[in-house]
């Protein structure tokens, strides 16, 4: 994993949320979302890797996915160009999306609505979107049920 990502030489994260101008850059990609303000789209994928040995970690099941391979879950952040802003390796296959980016330091960030960055994304009404996989917070809206429900109906 770490050959691949030296090889990409765009990939180069330079999420600057505590910057006001840059959130409004970003946002303006995102015009045509159901959003007005998105600066981001958070998204759970699990990076495979070879089954580890039980002689180099605790459990083994625990780097499992439930895709049903050996992997690491990376929660990622992506702009409205499709490129990736934010990632973190630091999750096992079997963890859960919401757990994995609960506990990295964005996530601890996001879901804490007395951060003082989370309380200026809420004041400038700047979020980022995610899956149903995630929980919900000030900044981070994920697609309720209903509204899926709604949006299948209207377009049959």
């Amino acid at each position: 994993m770490i050959d691949a990502i030296k090889a990409i030489l765009s990939l180069d994260f330079d999420f600057q949320m505590r910057c006001h101008q840059r959130r409004f850059g970003y946002a303006g990609g995102f015009r045509g979302s159901p959003f007005g303000n998105v600066i981001g789209a958070l998204h759970g994928v699990a990076v495979r890797q070879e089954q580890p040995l039980a002689s180099d970690v605790q459990r083994v099941a625990d780097y499992y996915s439930r895709k049903g391979f050996y992997a690491f879950n990376t929660p990622a952040v992506c702009d409205a160009d499709y490129k990736f802003r934010w990632m973190s390796c630091m999750s096992l296959g079997a963890c859960h999306d919401s757990t994995a980016f609960a506990s990295t330091r964005l996530g601890k960030i996001i879901l804490d609505p007395t951060n003082e960055l989370t309380a200026a994304l809420m004041s400038a009404g700047h979020c980022l979107v995610a899956e149903e996989a995630y929980a919900a917070s000030e900044v981070l809206p994920v697609p309720w049920p209903v509204l899926q429900l709604a949006g299948a109906k209207s377009s049959t």
